[in-house]
Order: C-alpha cells, then sequence, then structure tokens
C-alpha cells in the first residue's frame, strides 16, 4: 500500500519469528536496491536480534517488541508508526495464555490500522470477534472524546469492520500412515 507502507507480522516465539523472516527472506529476498534508500523487504525485531526494523516494508516481530516500538516516544519512532498499513497476528490464541496474554491483549489495542488474527486453534471465534470489536469501538469514542477535548473536532482512528472467517478444513502436508 504505497511506496512507504509496512506491514507488522507478530508470532508469539523468538523461533517462529526467525522462520516467518526466513520464510519471507527465501522468498523476496532483501530486495534493497528497488527502494535506493537502504530499505528492505524484511526485518526483524526480537530482544535479542534486531535487523532494519524501521527501515524495511515486512516486520517480523514478538509482541513485546511491537509494544515496545508502538510506546516509544522518540520522532523515529512516531514516523515509524504512521507507515503502519497492516497487523498480521500469529497464533492469536495466545491472548489466552496466562504468562503472556495480557502483552498481546494491550499490544492488539495499541494497533491503529487494520489487523489479522491467526489461529488454528481459538476455541471461541466468535468471542474473540466480538472482543476485537468492541475494543476497536472504545478506541474510536476515545479518540472522538480527545480529539473534541482538544478542540480539533477530527479523531486519527480509523474505523474498520471485523470480520470472522472460519475454516473447518485444515491444510497439511503430512500423510497418516500405520
Amino acid at each position: 500500500d504505497g511506496p512507504d507502507g509496512v506491514a507488522v507480522f507478530v508470532s508469539p516465539t523468538k523461533a517462529l519469528v526467525n522462520q516467518v523472516a526466513a520464510e519471507v527472506y527465501a522468498r523476496f529476498g532483501d530486495l534493497q536496491s528497488l527502494y535506493g534508500d537502504g530499505t528492505s523487504v524484511f526485518g526483524y525485531f526480537t530482544r535479542d536480534y534486531r535487523y532494519k526494523p524501521l527501515k524495511c516494508r515486512v516486520l517480523v516481530t514478538v509482541p513485546e517488541c511491537l509494544e515496545m516500538l508502538l510506546l516509544s516516544p522518540q520522532p523515529q519512532f512516531e514516523e515509524w508508526r504512521k507507515k503502519i498499513k497492516y497487523v498480521i497476528f500469529d497464533e492469536v490464541h495466545s491472548i489466552g495464555d496466562l504468562a503472556s496474554g495480557e502483552v498481546w491483549e494491550h499490544t492488539m489495542s495499541l494497533v491503529d490500522s487494520p489487523i489479522l488474527a491467526l489461529s488454528a486453534t481459538v476455541r471461541n471465534p466468535d468471542d474473540l470477534k466480538t472482543w476485537i470489536d468492541v475494543r476497536q469501538k472504545l478506541q474510536q469514542l476515545q479518540h472522538q472524546r480527545q480529539a473534541a477535548s482538544l478542540a480539533s473536532g477530527t479523531s486519527s482512528k480509523r474505523s474498520y469492520e471485523v470480520a470472522l472467517i472460519a475454516h473447518h478444513n485444515r491444510y497439511a502436508d503430512l500423510e497418516k500412515s500405520v
């Protein structure tokens, strides 16, 4: 979506970040020369490793690191946040995890762009859809109130419709044999 757009792919573990980053690299390479400004097709950001997190088109990260990027007050992060066009949360059922669920919920609440929540094991997808829809509407109201109190009359929070797409067939290249 435009020459400066960024898609963020969020995985629950560093191992999955490495796997997804390797898949993006295998499919697209680094392709830095296409952009001419040092921007890479992919970047990754974990607590241990970073590769062009603010100079890439597809950032692969964990929720904790995305939360840091979304909350940082530094100007370069603010500019980067404006470029986010989509955020994909993989293994979104991790939101129910006692240890890390809170950061998933918080990070999803901070995102100001369309999200795609993926999971093969969500037990209650309708409830998750309702929660995302309610959170999105509450954020919209909050932004409208902030804008009204600042007398600007406009809100920077965009509204998105939440759609649930359920697939009951599971693709797997594994074959059962006895």
